[in-house]
């Protein structure tokens, strides 16, 4: 069984789609203690049903202690601005693929970023994140789904998103004291990242 995350620390849960991430995260927040924040990235207003069914799912197996903040982008900001921040035993930021996916559709009108603006502001924000977790007095938990393992993706807008996320698996992974890989519901402790990632390889 995995050890409960340390104060301060950050913790990476990486899988495919369907893989069990989510729920292997949710196991290893709740071991922290009793009241969790939970962090939504997923924007509810896109109507789109399949995303719906998903996020109730999340919902419902959410302990009544929880609380939830809905926070597309700029989550650093949101989360500095809650009073109650130092009562969480710990915090779980659901997922950062919908996270990576807002940054590159926030340009005007929701327009796609051209690719240096989209990793400049992977950059700051996941720099943002990072410092504040470190000041933090509870541990954080994080989900990113791994999109690497399915070859070169056909458009360049997938392309785009598949570099973006991951960059930004790579910057968590430095940031971060463990990262796990979900495969099938089987969780793997990863070991330590080789170099600091400087730019997209």
């Amino acid at each position: 069984m995995p050890s409960v995350p340390e104060p301060s620390s950050l913790t990476l849960v990486l899988g495919g789609t369907r893989s069990g991430k989510s729920l292997f995260a949710e196991q290893l927040v709740s071991r922290c203690g009793s009241h969790i924040l939970y962090i939504a990235t997923a924007d509810a207003s896109q109507n789109d049903p399949s995303m719906d069914r998903r996020i109730a799912l999340h919902q419902q197996r959410r302990p009544p202690s929880w609380e939830t903040l809905e926070a597309p982008r700029d989550i650093a900001r949101h989360v500095v601005r809650l009073p109650e921040l130092s009562s969480f035993h710990g915090i779980l930021l659901d997922c950062v693929t919908l996270w990576i996916s807002n940054l590159l559709f926030s340009g005007a009108n929701g327009a796609p970023l051209d690719q240096a603006s989209f990793e400049t502001l992977i950059h700051k924000e996941i720099t943002d994140l990072t410092g504040m977790v470190s000041q933090m007095p509870c541990p954080w938990v994080l989900v990113s789904g791994e999109t690497g393992l399915g070859g070169t993706h056909s458009t360049a807008i997938e392309r785009q998103f598949a570099d973006g996320l991951g960059l930004a698996n790579q910057l968590l992974s430095q940031a971060a004291q463990r990262a796990w890989f979900v495969v099938a519901s089987r969780p793997l402790l990863l070991p330590p990242p080789f170099q600091s990632p400087t730019a997209l390889v």
